[in-house]
């Protein structure tokens, strides 16, 4: 992406008038003294090598002076700050020609690629094929820059959709807080200069999709015109890219619409590297390294719950493990529980035929909607446990149950275990009172029991109900890292239940993830709405092969609507748990069938439009 004065160049803001004052810090000519770098990149040339050091600082300005034609240049000065061996008077590099640059963001320190310019050290000019800078190759992580540097992808487009499916027509989605849902999709394609696309998603549930279709549309122009290959070689670095643009910051710091929008493209992107790299998501990071995991991970505001170096550690840890880990879940399948048991809108007729399939199906954790009335609540309740404690309604094949899936479940005589998902509705004194109406039913844990941003309260909850074994659950809609940091630090969840898409994206997640491990709190990821399911799954994965090496104690919500509008859909196994994506091409398996698209695209496509005429359409989900 070819910059000029007066616009980003890695940390430099805009400066009106021409003289813009650009700096890119911790890169210093390199010599045999300097610490380690920390950064995967290419091999440097045998003439030249930069480092990272954190001591040194390189200024870069363009001149105001005016310049012969042909001749205008850049000037790169390095100052160090520390005597570990350079030089101390500043070096200067020469550069003329137009300057490249792998993203237009405030983060510092990347490989510079200056294009057709030449450049000069002391004088000396050097040839076009030095054109690169590179960081010193003294690095603790392996570099994945030489598959992908060669493709000359760039990203040329994008394209935004408003999808909207009709679930409040059967009642699907319903709860307490949330009585009318429409689920739906604020759906990214993002295209490049070949086949390869990327396909993102964040999910709503009807009025204000478009809002959030309004918003990705506008963070996706600033990613039209990058190259990939930096953005493959540092997943990290175009994260912070995507959060920092300093007037769409301000509408919401890294939560609400503005998060949810850059979900949507984050993993849009994620799926686009996994494509290209020929493997599914998870597999494309199970495959990292423990410090390229580090690197795609975001730490800012939590360093002081998990530093790099804790994390590291923790994946390390994990390491020898990994590939036998693999082999088990791809031979079991990743456990799961059914929430499509329970919706608030459901008859009791409805609820116990769907209980008893589910039991059909392997599954032995369910969860209830509550909220509205506790007399209503307990009835529906010990309806799904009549049906779930009967060994009568076992299936014939059922294997026997692992301990280890259900210690300090409440699990009944059958080994079944039961959850309750309040989604907000109460106060912090009213969730404690309703909870205790609802012992009798000896739920696992009760799920967001008050306000979504609430630490402190979810803490008293906590400790309010843990005289009754009933534990708590939150995530859903922590809206970042940080709402998880205050939960998990307060000791406030028994669960940790992420989101793929509140949550801004998989660089967010890895942060979760690796917090979620340090406190020891199991992570049951979200997936109640559409695209939600195909998400997680690599999530989950992630997470049992990487960081927590634990997935009996450990649930995956599954609901069994809508997947029939994806391409490479999620499926469940005969014990109730989820089947392992393999397909090479799947990515993140996000992508829709283009007539889902169109026909569900709101308000014009041919289901809406038939409402909109007054006629009753098939609905399919």
């Amino acid at each position: 992406m070819s910059q000029r004065a007066g616009q980003w160049i890695d940390g430099g803001q805009q400066r009106r008038g021409g003289g813009s004052l650009y700096k890119c810090t911790r890169a210093i000519v390199h010599n045999a003294s300097c610490p380690p770098s920390p950064s995967p990149l290419l091999p440097p040339p045998p003439h030249l090598s930069f480092c990272f050091s954190w001591p040194c600082l390189i200024v870069l300005h363009r001149k105001n002076k005016r310049r012969p034609p042909g001749n205008s240049g850049t000037t790169i000065k390095a100052h160090p700050q520390a005597p570990h061996g350079h030089p101390s008077s500043p070096l200067t590099l020469r550069v003329t020609g137009p300057t490249t640059w792998p993203f237009p963001g405030p983060q510092a320190a990347r490989p510079y690629i200056f294009g057709k310019s030449r450049f000069s050290i002391f004088g000396i000019r050097f040839p076009p094929h030095l054109n690169t800078i590179h960081p010193s190759p003294v690095s603790s992580i392996p570099s994945i820059a030489p598959q992908i540097t060669m493709s000359g992808l760039k990203i040329t487009d994008f394209s935004v959709h408003d999808i909207r499916f009709p679930t409040n027509v059967t009642g699907d989605g319903t709860d307490a807080m949330n009585k009318e849902c429409d689920y739906s999709a604020a759906y990214i394609v993002v295209k490049t200069n070949s086949d390869l696309k990327g396909q993102g998603m964040t999910f709503t549930i009807g009025r204000g999709n478009e809002i959030v279709c309004f918003a990705i549309e506008q963070i996706a122009k600033r990613i039209v015109g990058l190259d990939l290959a930096p953005i493959f070689a540092d997943m990290g670095k175009f994260w912070d890219f995507l959060v920092s643009d300093p007037q769409h910051r301000w509408l919401g710091p890294e939560k609400g619409v503005i998060h949810l929008a850059t979900a949507a493209i984050s993993n849009a992107v994620w799926d686009m590297y996994a494509k290209h790299a020929g493997k599914p998501l998870w597999k494309l990071i199970v495959d990292f390294t423990p410090e390229e995991f580090v690197k795609a991970t975001s730490f800012r505001y939590i360093t002081d719950a998990l530093t790099p170096a804790e994390a590291l550690e923790i994946l390390k840890s994990k390491e020898s493990g990994k590939a036998a880990r693999e082999a088990e879940v791809k031979k079991r399948g990743y456990p799961a529980y059914t929430t499509s048991v329970g919706w608030l809108g459901y008859s009791d007729e409805k609820v116990r035929r769907l209980t008893k399939e589910s039991l059909a199906q392997g599954f032995n954790h369910f969860k209830l909607k509550v909220g509205a009335d506790p007399e209503d609540d307990l009835r529906r309740g010990r309806l799904i446990r009549s049906i779930i404690d009967d060994p009568a309604n076992m299936p014939k094949d059922r294997k026997p149950i692992d301990p280890a899936s259900i210690a300090n479940k409440n699990a009944g005589p059958t080994g079944c275990v039961l959850m309750v998902d309040a989604n907000q509705v109460w106060d912090v004194p009213q969730a404690v009172e309703y909870m205790k109406k609802l012992e009798p039913l000896k739920p696992w844990f009760i799920e967001e029991p008050t306000a979504p941003d609430d630490a402190v309260g979810h803490a008293a909850i906590r400790k309010a109900l843990k005289p009754i074994n009933i534990g708590v659950a939150t995530g859903e809609h922590a809206h970042n890292r940080m709402v998880f940091k205050q939960l998990l630090q307060l000791d406030a969840i028994d669960v940790c239940q992420i989101d793929s898409c509140r949550l801004g994206g998989v660089n967010e997640i890895l942060s979760v993830l690796l917090m979620s491990a340090k406190f020891g709190v199991p992570v049951c990821p979200h997936a109640g709405g559409v695209g939600l399911c195909e998400y997680v799954i690599h999530l989950s994965l992630i997470d049992y092969i990487c960081v927590s090496g634990d997935m009996e104690r450990n649930v995956l919500e599954f609901v069994d609507h809508l997947h029939e509008h994806f391409l490479y859909p999620v499926s469940i196994n005969s014990e109730g748990r989820y089947n392992v994506p393999t397909d090479a091409k799947g990515g993140y398996s996000i992508e829709m069938f283009e007539k889902s698209m169109e026909d569900y695209a709101f308000p014009g496509g041919a289901y809406w439009a038939a409402v909109a005429r007054g006629e009753n359409p098939a609905v399919s989900h």
